[in-house]
């Protein structure tokens, strides 16, 4: 019997004594990486990226991000506040997804595939055949950097 009463009272001692851990650091949600941006200036700022894309859809990488700095993470808080940057307020940003570095870079895009495609299409046709032509800025990922990247 008083075996029993000293494991009850143990197991329960060190209930409590785990209850009382205290744990400070920001528990990332779905979509938050660890990572950083390249503003404008080349400055390099380390925080987390939100990704917004996934394997259905991955082109909403490609016009905008949001960002917290590290600087600007509050532990006390399970809910962070990112700002979203465009496409023409960074250089490039960076997010670690399952182990491996995603860079994405800020490039000029001429979408001419699909300007030819619609020229034919009488005035609005052409009106969408002169806007796939003009040159738009967008986030494109870095598969393979060297000479040539891709």
């Amino acid at each position: 019997m008083r075996k029993l009463l000293l494991i009850g009272l143990f197991s329960i001692v060190s209930f409590n004594a785990y209850a009382q851990e205290d744990n400070t650091e920001y528990e990332m949600r779905i979509g938050e990486k660890p990572g950083y941006i390249i503003d404008k200036s080349g400055k390099k700022i380390e925080g987390i990226v939100r990704l917004a894309g996934d394997e259905m859809n991955p082109w909403t990488n490609q016009k905008k991000v949001k960002f917290i700095a590290t600087s600007d993470v509050d532990n006390s808080k399970k809910k962070q506040k990112f700002k979203t940057y465009d496409v023409d307020d960074l250089k490039g940003y960076m997010a670690i997804d399952n182990n491996t570095e995603r860079v994405f870079e800020t490039i000029k895009y001429t979408n001419t595939k699909e300007a030819y495609n619609t020229q034919n299409g009488g005035l609005s046709g052409g009106l969408k055949a002169f806007n796939n032509l003009t040159k738009s800025n967008q986030f494109a990922e870095v598969v393979a950097d060297g000479k040539i990247k891709v």
